[in-house]
């Protein structure tokens, strides 16, 4: 019995070792890798780029850096580090508009990034800081990493800093922090639940030791066995916890994107704002049995506006009836000369007009 305690306890050891290792816990250290200062010097001019925008000069503005972004600017760091070296990085900036920002690892070569490095920035006159843990798998070895600054439109970013740390306490908080972290709505949500993430692997590999541990204690140790049995019921807590937390998460989400919000600023999921246009088509369509659908986005959207525009017909794309419904085609446009529409590869349409517009892209159209 006590050389099975001993192989025990010294699993357990060997089992922590092994992540400590692969975690390591490294001294506060920081590097400043883009600030005023540094541009002014020349210092950080061969480390950064700017990469798909028009504009790719930064100018002085209220202790940052302005970089007037087209909408999906990057700023690509092409200096190579580990996380064993830096496990953080801070960004200090302000934006006139919101933004989303993605962080890429390797953004040249593999171009590897995943929910967790995603975070909405809302417009703000001060400067705000968001950080991003590099402890991830991503980030274990990079040669480059880039920043994108995406946006609705033309939009001002301001950067006053951005540094990486190497954060010695908190591995465990991380972790934590990362297993709780929700991967957003996707359609395949429907059939399958995202895994759990802890340091960019799935959270069960670092359950799948302490349960072994806990089930040989309860087999084999009957000291242990009600302790074991314990820590056994509350990681099963926990998990269900997470889950039903995880559900509530997309119902949380959907109340505040669609539900609470105006007609005009509604987005459902990742149809956007489908369902208002489907509203507009209806009250605009009156008098007309059928029309042509043509879209751009989901292979579903045919099939869900068929369902909410009943008894309308909805056709697939192509010149069967004489009204043409265009939802987010930026490559059909109305010809003013001959008066039809036109696709990349020429007329869709026999001559006739528009008579109701929701956006630049989508439109109703009638055939004389």
């Amino acid at each position: 019995m006590i050389n099975m305690r001993f192989k025990f306890i010294l699993f357990f050891a060997i089992f922590i070792s092994v992540f400590l290792a692969s975690h390591p816990v490294w001294a506060e250290e920081t590097k400043v890798i883009f600030d005023f200062p540094s541009f002014v010097s020349g210092q950080a001019g061969e480390t950064w780029q700017i990469f798909n925008n028009s504009d790719e000069g930064l100018y002085p503005q209220d202790e940052g850096l302005l970089l007037h972004n087209d909408g999906d600017a990057y700023l690509i760091y092409n200096q190579p580090f580990g996380y064993d070296q830096f496990n953080n990085l801070m960004i200090e900036l302000k934006v006139n508009r919101p933004l989303v920002i993605t962080l890429t690892a390797d953004i040249q070569t593999l171009a590897q990034t995943s929910f967790e490095f995603q975070r909405a920035l809302d417009p703000s006159d001060d400067y705000q800081v968001i950080n991003f843990s590099l402890r991830h798998r991503f980030f274990k070895n990079v040669k480059e990493f880039g920043i994108n600054l995406h946006s609705a439109g033309a939009s001002d970013v301001v950067v006053k800093q951005i540094k990486l740390e190497a954060v010695g306490a908190g591995i465990v908080k991380q972790a934590v922090s990362d297993y709780w972290r929700m991967a957003p709505y996707s359609p395949y949500t429907v059939n399958l639940f995202p895994a759990p993430l802890i340091f960019g692997h799935p959270g069960f590999i670092v359950f799948i030791p302490v349960l072994t541990v806990l089930i040989l204690l309860v087999i084999y140790f009957q000291r242990w066995r009600k302790w074991a049995l314990i820590l056994l019921v509350a990681l099963w807590l926990i998990t269900d916890l997470r889950m039903a937390y995880e559900f509530l998460n997309y119902h949380l989400v959907d109340y505040r994107s669609y539900l609470s919000p105006s007609t005009q600023v509604k987005s459902f999921r990742n149809y956007g704002d489908f369902y208002q246009f489907a509203d507009w088509v209806e009250s605009h369509c009156q008098g007309f049995s059928n029309f042509n659908f043509y879209s751009f986005g989901s292979s579903h959207l045919p099939r869900i506006l068929t369902y909410l525009v009943y008894p309308l017909d909805v056709l697939p794309s192509g010149n069967q009836t004489k009204a043409t419904v265009v939802y987010n085609r930026q490559d059909i446009k109305y010809n003013d000369q001959d008066s039809r529409l036109y696709n990349q590869q020429g007329p869709i349409t026999d001559p006739g007009e528009i008579i109701a517009v929701y956006n630049d892209d989508s439109f109703i159209f009638i055939e004389q």
